[in-house]
């Protein structure tokens, strides 16, 4: 019996190869299933001294359904007719010079113009910029006078000589948390990005910097106040630290944002709201966060209040005095772990308290559910002037009684 051969290309295609009346036939297929089921149909039919029927129609079809999915799997959108005429044009442009892959390979291996630009003198452009767009102090202070700094203090050369491999060197003497090495490597690619708008990076290619993946960030625990150390620090605050403390955890309101905050635009007392526009906010994003009844009894002698909610550079100082004065200490962002931890607790539902501190509803998952029992929350949230002053006595007066 006369054979048929099945050959696999490297692109998945399968071709049959075989022959009737002396002339050889080629029938290609998508995938191996259809290729072995016409092979056996081909070998039936000779077996039996049948004439073999042409597939020539169905093997032309197979083969615009080929080019049909690998433009549509590699992102082309365009129509197989539009490629066909520029594959044409181009070959004939070659005049056998060359395969089409040859010169593209070699068109983008050609350098780009660029503008030659030391990296400190980029960051002091980008500062300008930031200044510019009218970005706020904070957060460009932040990206600029400490990530960048680093990062031109690193590297004292022009921005198209950084290379991937320098920046993954670079990246392996951090020693800090995966978050802060990611806070760097974003200002980083972001500077980069800049840099190309500007041509001082070739336009027709991706940045190396563009190409560092992010570390992976371990889950961050909740740290928040206890009932009692929320007690001292409401009952003995003074006017000006008062509201920081009482905002940040009965709101969940950053710092960074609380800082931009007045008492007039931000503070709608009618509708029982923090505002805070995307201009305000981290993600830039709007946030309208309730004022909760524990958060209003504290905040009762402020309604007439104008300016900025908090003044100081620092205004976590004061309060870590009143603690120290009890042998305790200041919880690293406990005022907004204690609003997240224990907003879970009571409403048990990660979606509005995401809404609510501006994070993502699997941060909230992660770092807040389960850290408070119910019961716990519902005294945290009955922390009323008069219930914060027992609670505050209480617990002064069990410690000095083991002293």
């Amino acid at each position: 019996m006369k054979t048929v051969r099945l050959t696999s290309f490297t692109d998945g295609r399968q071709c049959l190869s075989y022959y009737v009346d002396g002339k050889r036939r080629r029938e290609t297929f998508l995938n191996l299933r259809e290729a072995q089921r016409r092979k056996a149909e081909i070998e039936r039919m000779m077996g039996k001294g049948l004439q073999v029927e042409s597939t020539e129609e169905a093997a032309q079809d197979a083969s615009v359904q080929y080019a049909l999915s690998q433009l549509e799997r590699n992102g082309i959108q365009k129509p197989l007719s539009a490629v066909i005429d520029e594959y044409i044009a181009a070959t004939l442009a070659l005049k056998g010079a060359g395969t089409l892959q040859e010169a593209s390979e070699a068109f983008s291996q050609k350098p780009s113009k660029i503008i030659p630009r030391k990296i400190s003198d980029l960051v002091a452009d980008y500062n300008q910029y930031l200044i510019g767009q009218k970005v706020g102090d904070l957060h460009r202070q932040k990206t600029v006078g400490i990530y960048l700094k680093k990062f031109a203090a690193a590297f004292q050369m022009d921005i198209h000589l950084v290379t991937l491999r320098d920046l993954e060197t670079w990246r392996a003497t951090f020693t800090t948390t995966g978050r802060t090495v990611n806070n760097y490597f974003n200002a980083v690619k972001t500077l980069f990005n800049y840099a190309k708008d500007r041509n001082h990076l070739p336009v027709d290619r991706p940045t190396e910097a563009s190409k560092i993946k992010d570390t992976q960030e371990d889950p961050t625990e909740a740290n928040p106040f206890t009932i009692e150390e929320m007690a001292i620090l409401l009952t003995t605050a003074d006017e000006k630290s008062l509201p920081y403390i009482v905002i940040g955890a009965f709101a969940g309101i950053r710092t960074a944002e609380l800082r931009r905050l007045t008492w007039e635009n931000n503070v709608d007392w009618d509708q029982g709201i923090f505002d805070l526009n995307g201009k305000l906010t981290k993600v830039r994003v709007r946030r309208a966060i309730p004022i909760l009844p524990v958060a209003e009894a504290w905040l009762a002698p402020y309604k007439k209040q104008k300016g900025l909610i908090i003044q100081e550079k620092h205004p976590e100082r004061y309060p870590t005095t009143l603690l120290e004065k009890h042998k305790l200490e200041w919880r690293h962002n406990g005022l907004r772990d204690a609003f997240g931890s224990n907003r879970c607790a009571i409403l048990e539902d990660v979606g509005k308290v995401s809404y609510e501190m501006g994070n993502s509803p699997a941060m909230v998952f992660n770092s807040y559910r389960k850290v408070v029992t119910k019961k716990e929350a519902e005294k945290f949230w009955d922390l009323t002037p008069a219930n914060a002053k027992k609670i505050a006595a209480e617990y002064i007066n069990k410690t000095s009684n083991l002293s």
